[in-house]
């Protein structure tokens, strides 16, 4: 069973505390303590043993479990830059109230290090928002949603390869930068849309690409269009895929998504990513099961 550390505000613990003692009943971990944020002064034996900031950097626990949602970044880029707590041992509350998600289920789908190809920010918000690493060098950039399936059907080959600037963009969507550099990779082209400096978007290219592992793939394309989702949902491959579309004539294998256009499918994906709901099994999916879609 792993053992656990919350951290947060007493009004946070207290609320979610029924929950928490459940989840141990249910042998899903072990509570070792509370580490009380905006009452440090705060004991009650009867509830969990009282852990203070210096206990955080020597305790023998698995995770530690973040109340606040509010304030959750910088209270993770604290934990880690203040009190040297290494970030994959931190994860937000939130991610266990996902349907069958616990701690040791977590810690199964992280030693997974899954590597993602997606055509645009939705992997990176999914990931993000479940305190997972994101191995993909295609992390802040969009690709054409063929681009992606030239990727699966011979990744070796494109991944030897070094991108080539090709030219600058101008932004056409409120995710862009108002310019931005298009590189090319052989015959696909990788839009960075978050950067503005060409040099630092190779930089991290290459960084991320160190990290891809063929052997631990998953393949996402979010696309209004009828073509792509067909041809994508017919495409073999033996990791996950998942596609999120508007098309009215989708496979009963897509998560479909009623949208007026392409951002809004996106704004909606977006959305679905970061509160971790939809018609959707997350843990599933993240377990690399095929099954995961809630079909009613």
């Amino acid at each position: 069973m792993l053992k656990t550390v919350f951290y947060g505000s007493l009004q946070f613990w207290l609320r979610e505390r029924n929950y928490i003692k459940l989840m141990e009943q249910n042998g899903d971990m072990q509570v070792l303590g509370f580490c009380c944020t905006d009452k440090p002064e705060y004991v009650n034996p009867d509830d969990c043993t009282a852990v203070s900031h210096t206990d955080l950097a020597r305790m023998p626990y698995d995770y530690l479990l973040v109340l606040n949602r509010a304030e959750e970044k910088e209270t993770i880029r604290t934990l880690t830059q203040t009190y040297c707590i290494p970030r994959e041992k931190i994860l937000p509350f939130r991610v266990l109230q996902i349907p069958g998600m616990t701690p040791a289920v977590f810690d199964e789908i992280r030693k997974k290090e899954w590597s993602v190809l997606c055509n645009n920010c939705f992997a990176g918000i999914l990931f993000q928002h479940l305190g997972l690493r994101y191995n993909s060098p295609f992390k802040n950039g969009w690709l054409n949603c063929w681009d992606v399936m030239r990727l699966m059907k011979d990744l070796p080959h494109y991944m030897a390869l070094e991108p080539v600037f090709d030219h600058w963009e101008e932004a056409n969507s409120p995710y862009d930068q108002k310019r931005f550099p298009v590189f090319r990779l052989d015959d696909i082209l990788l839009h960075f849309n978050h950067h503005t400096d060409a040099d630092a978007a190779l930089e991290e290219y290459r960084r991320r690409a160190k990290r891809l592992n063929p052997d631990r793939l998953m393949a996402i394309i979010v696309s209004v269009s009828s073509n792509v989702e067909h041809a994508f949902q017919e495409f073999p491959a033996e990791y996950p895929k998942l596609c999120i579309s508007s098309a009215p004539d989708h496979s009963p294998d897509t998560v479909w998504l009623p949208a007026d256009n392409s951002l809004d499918l996106q704004d909606k994906a977006n959305q679905m990513a970061r509160d971790g709901v939809g018609p959707v099994d997350w843990v599933k999916f993240l377990l690399g099961r095929k099954d995961f879609l809630i079909r009613r």
